[in-house]
């Protein structure tokens, strides 16, 4: 008897150990399409050995995106419940899938997304209160069990059963955030285009709990950055490489990537992959969720302000990269209108501390962008005079000056082609080393069955041999020419904007729908 006791207690220590945080994750959707369907499923099979709530959330009801999110839950969520029932007859436990999809309305004081995030926040909020009342009450009921069997003269050993079955059957029917004693800790914010690692949540969750123990929970979220390509399929072919649009998106993100390079902590944040503690978000730690209500556009600008001015720190996964082939229907006309908002999101803020912090990156990428176009169209206006003069005078003897600073301009633009080359080179590496552990480790847990989602390192290898370098060069030029332009526009002559079909205005920092 003691040993079997003390057997059950080794297991449900061991069970403990190997129980992960529940999170919770919104995905704030509109529209759908093949592509984006793929980007659902990367998300919906993941590896994590901990329970996973999935929150779809769509503006209106007609949107299509709802529809295809509902059929996607009946195909892969339910799909998982026969080989979750395996799992926990194998190792004792089983990592719980739920996913449903939920409608927000129309943002009025807030952008669309925004307002998409915080609905599904509350849903998750809500069911882990209803979960956690219901613990409670059941706890409640097996205590009064146990006072009336202690009345009526049952045993302590058969009273310890009884609890432990009505125990174990409440947490097998609930269909809430919290099983097992395992109380919803994250809530993951993602985008519809954002192609998962199975093992993505796994690898931000571990980062947010390793800085829980090394500096008490300093970090405010843990984030991942895209890795863009020119729009085609997976195959690596070259047809959709001549929609230069995509290589002038792929330049201006290209430049933000450097500073997500710097080890396990960035400055900055991507809004298409945030990882809060729930309890945080909620009690409007830093005063996110009050920047979010109170005329929020930028999500991600809004975090990256608040973390620097409450010194709370951001982690940045190594793995946590990905790729993210362009739309290849992309026109000019599109990059501009994104263009656009991007410029208008950095003249957006919540208090004096966002405004500077915001207004100073402007002042940033219209200085650098004055310079670098300055540069390069009198080196190569040098370099034209140089050729012209070279021409005239080749049948008498040439003392033109060489133009030595101008050659060195260009070839400043070569080094910084080729370096920005190599870093894709590493990151596509990077892609595929972890595309394939995963897939090595879900090979092992499936015991062979295969598994749907598309193969991230895949992508990113293709999408890579489709890059033509030159063009990269060319468009950097043509972005930056333009920018100090659309900067001067935005902030001195526009105070409107349309994102994803609605009309937003700005005034004193905040924006508003525009009915």
């Amino acid at each position: 008897m003691k040993s079997s006791t003390t057997s059950e207690k080794e297991q449900q220590q061991q069970q403990q150990q190997h129980q992960q945080p529940a999170v919770g994750v919104v995905l704030p959707v509109r529209g759908a399409s093949g592509r984006t369907t793929d980007n659902w499923r990367t998300q919906l099979n993941t590896t994590y050995d901990g329970d996973v709530s999935f929150v779809f959330v769509v503006e209106k009801d007609t949107d299509e995106a709802k529809r295809e999110a509902e059929r996607l839950i009946a195909l892969e969520v339910l799909r998982r419940d026969d080989d979750d029932e395996e799992e926990e007859k194998r190792v004792g436990r089983a990592r719980r899938r739920s996913a449903r999809v939920v409608v927000s309305g129309s943002a009025e004081g807030c952008s669309q997304k925004i307002a998409q995030q915080l609905r599904g926040v509350e849903e998750l909020a809500a069911a882990a209160a209803a979960a956690g009342k219901k613990r409670v009450r059941v706890e409640r009921d097996v205590d009064e069990d146990e006072r009336k069997n202690d009345e009526r003269g049952v045993g302590s050993a058969s009273a310890e059963k009884y609890r432990r079955r009505r125990s174990r059957r409440s947490r097998t029917n609930t269909k809430s955030p919290e099983r097992n004693g395992r109380v919803m800790k994250y809530v993951l914010f993602l985008d519809d285009d954002v192609m998962l690692y199975p093992s993505t949540i796994g690898s931000l969750v571990r980062a947010m709990e390793k800085d829980e123990k090394e500096t008490g929970g300093n970090a405010l979220l843990a984030t991942g950055y895209p890795l863009d390509f020119v729009g085609g399929g997976v195959d690596g072919g070259e047809s959709s490489s001549s929609c230069f649009a995509n290589y002038m998106t792929m330049v201006y993100h290209l430049v933000l990537l450097i500073p997500f390079s710097h080890g396990k902590y960035t400055k900055n944040v991507w809004g298409g992959c945030m990882l809060f503690r729930l309890d945080d978000f909620q009690a409007n730690a830093c005063k996110v969720k009050e920047a979010y209500e109170n005329g929020g556009y930028s999500d991600d600008l809004i975090v990256a302000a608040a973390a620097n001015r409450e010194k709370r720190s951001i982690l940045c996964p190594g793995d946590a990269l990905f790729p993210l082939p362009l739309d290849p229907k992309q026109t000019v006309g599109h990059f501009v209108n994104y263009f656009h908002r991007q410029i208008f999101v950095n003249d957006t803020y919540f208090d004096r501390h966002m405004k500077c912090i915001n207004h100073g990156m402007l002042l940033a990428m219209f200085l650098s962008s004055l310079c670098l176009t300055c540069g390069t169209v009198s080196s190569a206006i040098d370099v034209a005079l140089w050729v012209r003069s070279l021409a005239t005078s080749s049948s008498q003897k040439s003392t033109t000056r060489t133009p030595t600073l101008a050659f060195a301009v260009f070839f400043a633009h070569f080094l910084a082609v080729t370096r920005a080359k190599k870093m894709y080179a590493s990151c596509v590496s990077l892609c595929e080393r972890t595309a394939d552990a995963d897939a090595a480790a879900a090979a092992a847990a499936s015991r062979g069955r295969q598994t749907l989602p598309p193969d991230a390192g895949r992508v990113a290898r293709a999408g890579f041999n489709r890059t033509n370098w030159f063009k990269v060069w060319l468009a950097l030029c043509i972005v930056y020419a333009a920018a100090p332009i659309l900067c001067a526009h935005v902030v001195l002559l526009s105070n409107d904007v349309t994102w994803g079909g609605i009309r937003y205005r700005k005034r004193r920092g905040k924006v508003s729908r525009v009915v």
